[in-house]
């Protein structure tokens, strides 16, 4: 059901109503060189680079969600190269749509309730000192798009995993930006240490991902919600329970 979002929906509607375009294009034979050696059209050129870059990011993707945006920003982008292609009327009709989408259809906001409630600073800093056991935290902003597609998976880990003894909270560093600062995190659309989870045992840190260095920042990286679940143990002492 997550899928139905109007995000999903108007992107594969503008999808495939591009896609009759950018098949035309990318059918046609190839471009006759020097000698008569075949060579790639431009297109053809272009969807090939493209093609490379997003099959290398796919599997540093946090989620399906996440797979799922980076397709939709690829394919828009060849839609946008192909109609350049054909005319400049093309290409403005087809800005016009990409730009329609974007402006009609924002990225889902982060809402792992009633699993992972939502938090300010002040009342995650009162839950750490009185609480007993451990909270995971994810630190998102709600306009970065890899905090939006990695919340539901955040959501799906505090279902599975979450108890009286192991917590879990998300808290938008978008309404409290000097709470970034405060914690060292870069807070802008590019940056690579959004999504942070971190899991803290009482009010002390334990462990965050991306990793925090030994200088104080965080490395810059990507990372999945198995990586989440492996580096924080998740299960591991339910399956000792069971075990025994």
């Amino acid at each position: 059901m997550r899928f139905l979002h109007a995000y999903y929906l108007l992107n594969a509607a503008f999808l495939l109503l591009a896609f009759p375009l950018t098949r035309h294009l990318l059918a046609g034979p190839p471009d006759r060189g020097p000698e008569g050696v075949r060579v790639l059209t431009h297109e053809k050129q272009v969807a090939l680079l493209l093609g490379s870059s997003l099959f290398a990011q796919a599997f540093r993707t946090h989620s399906a969600e996440h797979l799922l945006a980076l397709l939709f920003s690829y394919a828009k982008t060849l839609a946008l190269a192909s109609a350049f292609f054909v005319s400049r009327r093309c290409l403005a009709a087809t800005a016009l749509q990409v730009l329609a989408v974007w402006l009609l259809a924002a990225p889902p906001e982060v809402d792992c309730a009633p699993a992972a409630p939502a938090v300010s600073p002040a009342a995650l800093d009162a839950g750490l000192r009185g609480g007993a056991g451990r909270t995971v935290v994810l630190l998102h902003a709600g306009w970065h798009p890899g905090c939006a597609h990695f919340g539901p998976a955040f959501g799906r880990l505090a279902r599975q995993h979450g108890n009286p003894a192991l917590r879990f909270a998300t808290l938008d560093l978008g309404r409290w930006p000097g709470h970034a600062a405060r914690l060292g995190l870069e807070l802008n659309a590019t940056s690579s240490q959004l999504p942070t989870v971190v899991l803290y045992d009482g009010d002390a840190e334990v462990v965050r991902l991306p990793r925090k260095e030994a200088g104080g920042g965080v490395a810059k990286g990507r990372w999945s919600a198995k990586d989440v679940a492996a580096v924080l143990q998740l299960g591991t002492e339910a399956a000792a329970k069971k075990a025994a």
